[in-house]
């Protein structure tokens, strides 16, 4: 939200407060009597999650929300960052289905939380300076084909994301990048049949 009020991101600053209502109900709900011995101690090891497979079939509900709302930062002493052109799998040929698989190969379940952030985040940075400023002045093909490099990198980002949430056990996150997931593909599917690849950005 921080973030997001700094970017002056209205949109963001909505979603952000809308969740922060939610989140501190399910507090004052589901800590009630909680037996605080069993909490997970700093340090602790978290189980490996398997990755969840995610198919352009699933039956979850579209979002209302273009964008996954979480905007977490990597952890303070880990300095790991990543050029967009480490991360990009915008230009690749693929449907909605081939792009999870090339976000895959990128983010895995190797990475630690704060390596699948700092990915995340430089495709987050990416839509925001480079694939919404070209789609501003974009016009026709142009404007197709550039909006189906950013909904190939929302893939990206919400499974980087979907990632990290498994590997936190943090099952509202995870809800809500599968629901993302299953948006993002199929806009994928959609909105990059016959594009134009010579007017990509």
């Amino acid at each position: 939200l921080l973030k997001a009020q700094k970017q002056n991101d209205q949109a963001q600053i909505d979603e952000n407060t809308k969740q922060l209502t939610k989140n501190t109900g399910d507090v004052d709900t589901r800590c009630v009597g909680v037996n605080t011995s069993l909490f997970v101690q700093s340090g602790a090891t978290v189980p490996e999650v398997t990755t969840t497979t995610i198919a352009t079939t699933t039956n979850a509900e579209p979002t209302t929300t273009e964008d996954s709302q979480a905007t977490d930062t990597a952890s303070s002493d880990d300095e790991t960052t990543f050029e967009f052109e480490d991360v990009d799998i915008t230009t690749q040929n693929v449907d909605g289905k081939g792009a999870l698989a090339a976000a895959g190969k990128i983010c895995t379940n190797d990475d630690s939380p704060a390596t699948l952030e700092a990915k995340r985040r430089a495709a987050e940075d990416a839509e925001t300076s480079v694939f919404n400023a070209a789609l501003a002045n974009a016009t026709g093909d142009a404007k197709k084909a550039i909006q189906c490099q950013k909904d190939r990198n929302k893939v990206f980002k919400n499974f980087c994301q979907l990632l990290k949430a498994q590997k936190q056990n943090d099952q509202a996150q995870i809800d809500e990048n599968t629901k993302q997931l299953t948006k993002n593909t199929g806009d994928v599917d959609t909105r990059c049949v016959g594009v134009n690849t010579s007017l990509f950005v």
